[in-house]
């Protein structure tokens, strides 16, 4: 089901029609509550990646109209997508009313080829990728008025980008590609989603969590002027730095993973670019998923945030004289130490204090590390073959601030898109020992 509304036009990005998509079927008026996890990523903007593609055979209307039934279905599965955030002031408390409102799909055009949209910005300037995405700068407070999710298909010259946003409230990264992968596979012409979702909300705490309403909640955090730049690593690269790093670790500590080691030698790269003094604390944070931590375990398809934030701490001055065994030490026992009795009481103790993170509370001590190289990206063929080239949106983006995603290839290839303020990464695209591992894209 869906209703268009008006064109619009941005500097290059025009917008031809807007398009409400509600579920193919009633799906029953639920409640979905918003646990501790979600309640602190009510001021994140909407998650957004997509996905370049060349040019489908089929006219542009018929791509739209087969993501829009295939949409349709899907929202059926991942209904709390069609509601909206509702506050309920006399209890304090947020939930998402699954009213079938329906989600959005933006049909585009720009007049720009793939490769420069994909082209760095230089710094200051805002790049054209960023209004391939619908709901540019929104929070997650948004979705009491706007759409949870939203689809943008953006015409290029030579081909077309499909970009999503989801409310980080809501969804966490393994959710958000679960929706994508199952929209590409009924748009090539599955008669039914291969994974389908697990809706059935745990907590180890009641819900709802009370969260009393004041404005200073919401955070609409407009950073510096930032540099961002793609660094591609081989397969081949990764394993170099693997075995580097494997070869000096503790002889009773067990083998490094490969996201061990490459996030350990970004953040040592980011250390240096830096300059912390040598007693400064320095952060590197990560999200890790709880569904297989607790016993017993959660159904691998399971949707929601199910993901808490943890992250090791050193002083710069550890961390860069000590070597990468070292520091991919300290994130191999952070994500060891993620068991069931830390994940219970690490989501207990943030729903007996429930918070709003904000962004500006983040600063150059700090490396985030989002999105995930295990994700499914190149896996989405909508009906016209399979992706070229994943990208993320302009969400959420900070000094310190990376995504990492698989490379095109595959094989263990990974692209981390990092951000940076412009002297730091200026400092990080001429450190010798940084730039060993990373390899032309």
């Amino acid at each position: 089901m869906a209703t268009a509304t008006a064109t619009t036009t941005t500097t290059e990005v025009s917008h031809v029609t807007t398009y409400t998509v509600k579920p193919a079927r009633d799906t029953g008026g639920k409640r979905w509550h918003l646990g501790a996890p979600d309640l602190s990523m009510l001021s994140y903007h909407y998650i957004q990646k997509g996905l370049f593609f060349t040019k489908p055979p089929s006219p542009i209307d018929e791509v739209l109209d087969r993501l829009r039934a295939a949409l349709s279905e899907c929202l059926v599965h991942f209904f709390p997508l069609a509601g909206r955030l509702v506050y309920e002031e006399e209890e304090e408390y947020f939930y998402v009313d699954c009213n079938d409102e329906g989600a959005e799909v933006v049909h585009a055009k720009a007049d720009v080829t793939a490769e420069d949209a994909m082209a760095p910005a230089p710094v200051g300037v805002t790049p054209i990728l960023r209004d391939f995405f619908a709901l540019n700068d929104k929070v997650g407070f948004d979705g009491m008025t706007l759409p949870l999710l939203a689809i943008q298909v953006t015409e290029l010259v030579d081909g077309v980008f499909i970009g999503t946003s989801t409310n980080h409230a809501l969804f966490d990264g393994t959710s958000y590609w679960m929706i994508v992968n199952a929209l590409s596979e009924l748009c090539r012409g599955a008669e039914k989603i291969s994974r389908p979702p697990v809706s059935e909300q745990w907590f180890p705490y009641p819900v709802p969590i009370k969260l009393p309403f004041h404005p200073g909640l919401v955070d609409r955090f407009t950073p510096p002027p930032l540099k961002e730049r793609v660094f591609h690593f081989s397969a081949a690269s990764i394993a170099i730095l693997k075995a580097k790093a494997n070869a000096t670790k503790d002889p009773d500590a067990p083998p490094f993973s490969s996201f061990q080691v490459l996030y350990a030698h970004l953040w040592r790269g980011v250390t240096r670019a830096r300059k912390n003094p040598e007693g400064e604390t320095v952060r590197c944070s990560l999200y890790v998923t709880y569904r297989q931590r607790v016993t017993p375990p959660m159904p691998a398809n399971s949707i929601g945030n199910i993901i808490r934030s943890v992250y090791a701490l050193t002083t710069a001055g550890e961390l860069l004289s000590h070597n990468l065994a070292w520091a991919a030490g300290l994130l191999q026992k952070l994500i060891s130490s993620q068991t069931d009795q830390e994940s219970r009481e690490g989501l207990a103790a943030q729903a007996r204090n429930p918070h709003v993170t904000h962004l500006s509370s983040f600063g150059s001590t700090h490396l985030l590390m989002g999105s995930s190289p295990r994700f499914d990206m190149y896996g989405n063929d909508f009906g016209w073959g399979k992706p070229i080239q994943a990208r993320v949106g302009h969400d959420n983006r900070y000094d310190g601030k990376a995504f990492a995603l698989p490379a095109p290839e595959g094989g263990g290839s990974t692209e981390v898109e990092l951000c940076l303020l412009p002297e730091y990464m200026d400092a990080l695209e001429v450190d010798e020992e940084f730039l060993e591992a990373v390899t032309p894209s």
